[in-house]
């Protein structure tokens, strides 16, 4: 009995595409205006990504004023000294070899926080550390928002919307409950955020319960942040954490990240934020 194998090697030719302006703007109330421009790179590159030096941003006030202009630095950053303030929108223009790109940023009402009431106990011998927040929503409007804790030592969040439970762990799990009430979730599988799409309450109370998980026993800083999003930030993060997460699943159809840039790719959104920052002993 003998065994053969023969093999050929088929060479594909990969199109190269032309390259184009990535933008990155994403402004917070009262922060500079400014944002981030890198140049697409090929499929099979490792890197993973690539200033822009030569270029330019201009940015433009609703009433198509100019508020800033600054050739981008070598890293491809620009940010000016003028701020970004609330209920207002910004024209960012981008200037490259590659093109001119732009979009546009709003920045929304900042957060309604009522009320924000902490709580810390023992579970099986971890430190949790409970955050109940209230907040009113604004009358009249669909929001968005994005709930992000910061501490290097958490293990797991768990939040709560309405009073359902939604089961979800913090570090890749998809949140899958569409039944939380005054919420409909949006799927999200970062491990920094939750996003939470408001189309049920109209000038009402929710609260969003979280408690978070924390491992060292010696005091620690925990930074709870609220951020009310755009719709197209919105969009552009859910879809983005839903790319990421594709990587793991090799049966999944490929995922498109949202873009809201003209002749170009990536975002130019608005957010506001509230902070609370809670330190645990």
């Amino acid at each position: 009995m003998g065994f053969s194998q023969c093999q050929k090697v088929v060479e594909i030719e990969i199109p190269k595409q032309p390259t184009r302006n990535v933008v990155n703007v994403i402004v917070t109330a009262d922060s500079a205006l400014g944002g981030y421009l890198y140049e697409t790179v090929a499929v099979l590159s490792n890197d993973s990504f690539k200033p822009i030096g030569n270029a330019s941003m201009q940015v433009f006030d609703a009433n198509n004023n100019q508020i800033a202009y600054q050739l981008l630095s070598p890293n491809g950053a620009y940010f000016s000294n003028a701020l970004a303030i609330e209920n207002s929108c910004y024209s960012f223009k981008f200037n490259s070899s590659y093109g001119n790109s732009q979009g546009i940023a709003c920045i929304p009402s900042k957060p309604q926080i009522l009320s924000v009431d902490t709580s810390v106990f023992s579970q099986l011998g971890d430190t949790v550390l409970r955050l109940r927040i209230k907040i009113k929503d604004s009358l009249g409007y669909n929001n968005y928002y994005r709930f992000t804790c910061i501490a290097n030592e958490i293990f797991s969040i768990k939040p709560k919307a309405g009073g359902f439970d939604t089961v979800y762990k913090w570090v890749n799990k998809a949140m899958t409950n569409n039944n939380i009430g005054l919420f409909v979730n949006e799927y999200n599988y970062a491990t920094n955020a939750f996003l939470l799409r408001d189309d049920k309450t109209d000038g009402q109370i929710f609260e969003a319960d979280f408690s978070v998980g924390i491992k060292a026993q010696k005091a620690k800083e925990v930074i709870f942040r609220v951020d009310a999003i755009e719709e197209s930030l919105f969009k552009y993060y859910r879809t983005l954490t839903a790319q990421q997460f594709f990587s793991t699943d090799p049966n999944a159809h490929y995922i498109n990240v949202f873009s809201n840039v003209s002749n170009g790719y990536g975002i130019v959104s608005g957010q506001n934020r509230f902070q609370y920052l809670y330190t645990t002993h």
